[in-house]
């Protein structure tokens, strides 16, 4: 099973290329829009698969959308 989010080495590794080489497209808009919590970065590991199966488009092109049949968690109430 992977992981839901991948690090930067991990996103490279999936991509078959160096952590340099991803940061690099990462910067000049070449990869999806990472998530970004404090100052690390993530990639959805569904996106990354359907980006590449889109053919790897420029970030400013690349629109996920989810064809997966994952739910998302749906947040609950703790008001009384």
């Amino acid at each position: 099973m992977e992981p839901i989010l991948l690090r930067t080495k991990e996103a490279a590794k999936l991509c078959g290329i160096t952590a340099k080489t991803w940061r690099s497209w990462s910067q000049f808009g070449k990869t999806p829009r990472p998530l970004v919590i404090g100052k690390l970065h993530f990639w959805r590991y569904e996106e990354l698969v359907e980006w590449v199966a889109a053919g790897c488009p420029n970030r400013k092109d690349w629109k996920f959308q989810r064809t997966s049949k994952i739910e998302p968690l749906k947040r609950h109430n703790t008001k009384p």
